[in-house]
């Protein structure tokens, strides 16, 4: 489980790959970032023994929109934080597959239904 917090993690433990779209589906909306990141994702993860972890993840003075970044600093005192990361990042998608594959079999039953009552 993971949620969104102020605190940030401390030291860059190594890097992920994902769309800002990704990161916002996955995270929500980014924190303002400063003068080196443009956007900032501030992450607590929870573990199954209620260790909690924080991964900040951000982008490093790219120069770029945070639209055309896909690769990604990651801050915390867990090194093994990336992981944990990309499994949120895929387990997003996949929710996310999964609603627009939903989405399209309600188009469907519809189109269906909407001929049926002609």
């Amino acid at each position: 489980m993971w949620y969104r917090t102020n605190r940030v993690g401390k030291k860059f433990v190594g890097y992920v790959t994902a769309s800002y779209t990704d990161l916002i589906s996955a995270f929500g909306r980014p924190c303002t970032g400063n003068d080196k990141s443009q956007a900032q994702f501030n992450v607590e993860f929870i573990d199954d023994d209620g260790c909690t972890s924080v991964a900040t993840i951000y982008d490093w003075n790219s120069g770029d929109a945070p639209e055309k970044i896909t690769l990604w600093c990651v801050a915390s005192d867990n090194s093994d934080i990336i992981d944990l990361v990309e499994d949120a990042i895929l387990y997003a998608r996949d929710m996310d597959m999964e609603h627009q594959q939903q989405m399209y079999q309600w188009d469907i039953d519809w189109y269906h239904d909407d001929r049926r009552d002609a």
